[in-house]
């Protein structure tokens, strides 16, 4: 992975995801990219936790990065839960079940988009990160 740095802004990232491995890969593809303000969580509970019951409650994050697995788990929709969550900015959900891994647009309304990829890997989020940043402009 090229190390280099896209944002031109301090970007509030969460990584969603069930392996540690994986959490850790896309956690360190955003510091190359250098999304330093990232925080990880490893299911569904702990997703909630972290968007949901800040004591700030204008606290917001600008990206979510998630496993679909993690809403599949628990029977919730992820779109449902992405779109009704006025603390979310931007999202990216990963699936396994998506047959190609472009990035695909599933809301793009006032500044606010939720993408699906197959795989959340280092070139995903090299082309997401300036989408993010000229969304946040």
């Amino acid at each position: 992975m090229r190390s280099r740095l896209i944002s031109g802004r301090a970007i509030r990232a969460v990584v969603a995801e069930q392996n540690f491995e994986q959490r850790c890969s896309v956690e360190n593809s955003l510091i190359a990219l250098g999304c330093f303000r990232t925080a990880t969580v490893s299911d569904f509970d702990e997703l909630v936790s972290i968007t949901h019951y800040s004591p700030d409650l204008f606290e917001r994050f600008d990206l979510l990065i998630a496993n679909a697995r993690i809403f599949r788990d628990v029977k919730v929709q992820w779109a449902q839960f992405c779109l009704s969550s006025s603390r979310l900015k931007h999202v990216l959900i990963y699936d396994e079940y998506k047959s190609s891994n472009e990035l695909e647009v599933l809301s793009e309304r006032s500044a606010y988009y939720v993408w699906r990829v197959k795989k959340a890997d280092s070139t995903v989020l090299e082309n997401l990160i300036p989408l993010i940043d000229t969304a946040n402009s």
